[in-house]
Parts: C-alpha cells; structure tokens; sequence
C-alpha cells in the first residue's frame, strides 16, 4: 500500500511539475486530497489520508521532487457527489490546486471528474472502479482496475480454480 502511494504521489507530482514548468510557475506543488471525511466510509478517508500524507512527507524529506516540495490541502468529499463536487471546486478555484487525488468511490469519483476535467485539473482515484470515472475525460486517471475487469477475473478464478459452477450474489 505505501508504495502504490508512493507511485500514485510521484506521478501526479511530475505530471503536475511538467505542467507548472511550462508556465513558469515557482514554489512548491499543491496536491488536493480529496477523501471521505464524513458520510458513509470515513475509515476509507483517514487511511487514504495518512496513506498520502505519509507518502508525501517521505518525498518531502528526500528532496521533494525536482528540489520542489509536496503540500497538500485536505477536503472532505462525504462518497457524496454533491459534497465532493463542492469540495473539488474550491480545491480548484480556491485553493489553486493542479490536480486532485480522490475521491475514492466512484460515486463521488464521477462528479468530480466532471468538474475537474474541464477545467484541465488532473484527477487520480486510488480506488473507483466504475468506468464512467475516466471514459472520455483526459485529464482523469485511476491507480486501480474496472469493475467489469474485476468481474471477469473473480468469475474465471471461481469456475476454473474453485470449480464453482453456480454462484450467489449477497449484499446489505
């Protein structure tokens, strides 16, 4: 887990830099972390939350990322399309950030993106697995796989490694 931070941190950084390097800009880079606070799954918010701050204060302490140091600003999006749409914009309009990590269900992911990939902010969610998430959004990435590849690979793993046959769907 702390290396796909790690990763997921450096590419947005450098992506991020690439970006800034072209206008001109000085300073550090900011990041907004984009994560359920409140709302339903506040335990997915704090572990993404330390799991990215940790992530960032190594790279910080190594020298930053091209002698440029990592700040962040923190936003609580609720995995509530309202609660995150309104966090993403004054992470952006606000807060002047470049690009945003979170939201981590896609439920919140989706109407981020939308306001995020217009205006040009790149968008990376560690863990939103619906495909509406990115299709047709550029500036809008996930660091992990869709649920229709997901389905697959459980299914083939039930029927050829398992030898299931038949299958039951439970939920609460």
């Amino acid at each position: 887990m702390r290396k796909l931070w790690k990763y997921l941190v450096l590419s947005l950084v450098l992506v991020s830099l690439a970006l800034t390097a072209c206008a001109g800009a000085g300073g550090g880079v900011k990041i907004g972390l984009l994560f359920p606070m409140t709302g339903p799954v506040p335990t997915y918010g704090q572990s993404s939350q330390e799991g990215a701050e940790l992530a960032i204060n190594q790279w910080n302490e190594a020298g930053g990322v091209l002698n440029k140091q990592i700040e962040w600003v923190l936003a609580d999006g609720g995995c509530d399309g309202a609660t995150a749409t309104d966090a993403a914009n004054k992470l952006i309009d606000q807060d002047k950030v470049k690009f945003i990590v979170g939201e981590v269900c896609s439920s919140a992911s989706i109407p981020v993106s939308e306001v995020a990939n217009p205006k040009k902010v790149i968008q990376i969610s560690p863990t939103s697995t619906n495909p509406a998430v990115t299709l047709g959004k550029p500036y809008v990435f996930r660091a992990c796989f869709l649920d229709p590849f997901q389905g697959d690979v459980v299914a083939t793993f039930a029927r050829e490694d398992l030898g299931a046959t038949t299958a039951a769907v439970m939920f609460d």
